[in-house]
């Protein structure tokens, strides 16, 4: 039996939602110099620690799904307009501002961070991200999805064949440039381009996924051979983190197996509305969660001393944090409103 759009627009928010989970679990437990004024007690085996470093791949799984859902939308509307993406990326930005505002001044106060205009609007403008490491990926992101309309013309007449041998070669190109002149990313251009050049990869395996219906393919494959159980789902995540403890220059391999077979299993077990409900409060913990572990409440966040409490409690942590920028922003949004109101009542 075949079956049509397998991967649609609700099944990819639930693995945003398990990619958010994965980033926050990554950047807790996968550092341990940056946890190092607080102790906790690991799991067995240290399995917290296993699946932290693997938890990488949400960077992965995050461009896989925006070129993916760009690459659908483009197809679905007849082509792309600059505006969808300038939308894009006015909105992401207009959130990344308000948590600036919202959080920088907190570390101002709490000795964090010195004031200095130059840092500031650096950090405004996403060409520094010293108030926070984890937003090095806002740039990278931003130029990726500003370069969609090209990239969509490209793999929407070009062969995939050329465009994935293009894409690897810029990718390990640029990679390999960090290991033979490791300090060239002192000049803030050119780390900015030579990541973007890396990170491509992961967002054109997207697109390509899209056009050519490969999670389709997948799903109708296991189908037909019989093999559509939740036990081979779970060997094959296994495998990925084991390969992913050797090497991360697969992602772009390993990276949609992991996906589809996440996505199995969550909706065989049931347990979609999870992920859906963190995908809603994705982008805010994204940009705020650090801010949790790293930065500011440290002592809270392993206040459970358990890494197995200490996931669901940083979870829980982040998400009322979203309710609250969430909150913060409807309230800025009906005051701009009534202002625009009074204005024109005015004039």
């Amino acid at each position: 039996m075949q079956t049509q759009n397998v991967f649609s627009k609700n099944q990819s928010s639930i693995i945003k939602g398990l990619a958010i989970i994965l980033m926050v679990i990554h950047h807790t437990f996968a550092f341990p110099d940056r946890i190092s004024n607080v102790n906790y007690i690991p799991i067995i085996f240290n399995i917290d620690r296993y699946i932290a470093e693997f938890g990488r791949i949400c960077v992965f799984m995050y461009l896989f799904l925006s070129g993916y859902g760009l690459f659908y939308c483009a197809e679905r509307d007849n082509g792309i307009t600059y505006k969808n993406i300038i939308d894009r990326v006015i909105k992401l930005l207009s959130k990344y501002w308000l948590i600036i505002f919202l959080f920088i001044p907190v570390g101002i106060i709490l000795g964090v961070y010195s004031f200095n205009i130059n840092q500031f609007l650096m950090n405004f403008f996403t060409l520094s991200y010293s108030y926070n490491q984890e937003w090095w990926f806002i740039n990278t992101y931003i130029l990726l999805i500003l370069s969609f309309p090209i990239v969509y013309k490209i793999i929407k007449y070009k062969s995939y064949i050329r465009v994935i041998i293009l894409s690897l070669i810029i990718s390990f190109t640029s990679i390999g440039i960090d290991f033979i002149m490791p300090s060239i990313d002192s000049i803030l251009f050119i780390k900015i381009i030579r990541l973007v050049c890396i990170y491509q990869l992961y967002f054109i395996t997207g697109c390509i996924f899209c056009k050519y219906k490969v999670m389709d393919l997948i799903y109708n494959f296991v189908n037909s051979k019989g093999i559509n159980k939740i036990n081979n789902y779970v060997i094959l995540v296994i495998i990925c983190m084991l390969i992913r403890q050797i090497t991360s220059i697969l992602d772009f391999i390993i990276g949609p197996i992991f996906i589809f077979s996440s996505m199995m299993i969550i909706n065989k077990l049931k347990i979609e509305k999870l992920f859906l409900f963190m995908n809603k409060h994705s982008t805010n913990i994204w940009l705020t969660h650090s801010f949790l572990c790293y930065y500011y409440f440290q002592d809270i966040v392993f206040m459970p001393k358990y890494a197995i409490l200490i996931i669901p409690w940083i979870m829980i942590l982040s998400v009322c944090l979203s309710f609250i920028i969430n909150k913060i922003e409807i309230i800025m949004e009906n005051t701009f409103i009534r202002i625009k109101e009074v204005i024109k009542i005015a004039i």
